[in-house]
């Protein structure tokens, strides 16, 4: 199946001025202006905290992805698992949340 036209993008964003913050810092994310998640990716923007805190880890040749026992080739594989089973999806935003704090306590 060709692309016929596009329906996203991967953007990046720099701050220039900001008063309450540090300035000039930059961000990576996907955006969709077309199909079913039209804004800004969620699962795209787990998966890269992900990787940014190793749970999921790249390997250089050929790109693949692996967390647990489940292993993918590609970023695309990856985005499409996690919108298909959004329990998996929750338990790697858990794993996410541990890896910042700590751990993570029931409230």
């Amino acid at each position: 199946m060709a692309i016929t036209k596009p329906i996203g993008r991967r953007v990046e964003l720099l701050v220039e001025k900001n008063k309450l913050g540090p300035q000039h810092r930059t961000c990576e994310y996907d955006m969709y202006y077309a199909g079913d998640d039209v804004g800004i990716d969620k699962v795209g923007e787990v998966i890269d905290e992900a990787v940014a805190y190793k749970i999921i880890t790249v390997s250089v040749k050929g790109g693949w992805h692996t967390w647990g026992k489940n292993k993918w080739q590609g970023r695309a594989m990856v985005v499409q698992f996690f919108k298909e089973l959004p329990d998996e999806l929750d338990l790697l935003i858990k794993d996410i949340a541990e890896a910042e704090v700590g751990t993570v306590e029931q409230i």
